[in-house]
């Protein structure tokens, strides 16, 4: 055995080394393959409907609430009770009463990809309420009876997820529950005379 080592150890060295390498790369590759899921991870955006629903105030609006950016590819609004589609939530909203309008809206939805960063929002509806005025809470009640039955669908991807988009659905089904025993109100804080109107 001595002789054979003394013979060929250039071969042992050479063959050893290559057992080293090719495990070196297998183990490399494979890290690799660990870090770009990892990197494709950290950029994940996740799409949120929010709500904000009080006695004077009405809110839906969509939020990142990912690491990354949220690329929208496609949004499309149903309600199957009352028979409406559109691309945004104005679309199957009702007229606006006299001298009642919209905060914010997205009136239509159109580009091919709207992008939203980290933590950023954007309102698909809102309204105030004026809780003196009945003809507003009328039309507050007109409008959760039609919020209650919709579903917002999103296509949305990532910075690497161009050519498979992901689906993201919510019901609203939370402008559904009762009011009778609810009674809640938005308080807007003045900075500059720092107090609640």
């Amino acid at each position: 055995m001595k002789e054979f080592i003394e013979s060929y150890w250039e071969v042992i060295i050479a063959v050893s080394a290559l057992l080293v390498s090719v495990v070196s790369v297998y183990f490399n590759s494979k890290a690799l393959k660990i870090q770009r899921i990892h990197n494709q991870k950290s950029v994940t955006p996740i799409p949120k409907i929010l709500i904000n629903d009080h006695s004077n105030y009405l809110c839906v609006f969509l939020k990142n609430v990912g690491v990354g950016p949220l690329i929208i590819e496609k949004m499309v609004v149903s309600n199957r009770v009352e028979g409406l589609s559109g691309n945004t939530l104005y679309e199957i909203m009702p007229k606006c009463p006299k001298n009642i309008s919209w905060s914010r809206y997205l009136a239509s939805y159109r580009p091919k990809r709207t992008t939203l960063s980290q933590n950023e929002s954007m309102p698909l509806l809102e309204i105030f309420i004026d809780k003196q005025n009945q003809a507003e809470i009328d039309f507050q009640k007109e409008i959760r009876e039609i919020l209650k039955g919709t579903e917002i669908r999103l296509k949305y991807c990532d910075v690497y997820q161009y050519e498979e988009p992901s689906d993201y659905s919510t019901q609203l089904t939370y402008f559904s529950r009762d009011f009778s025993e609810v009674e809640t109100s938005y308080k807007r804080f003045d900075l500059i005379n720092e107090n609640y109107y």
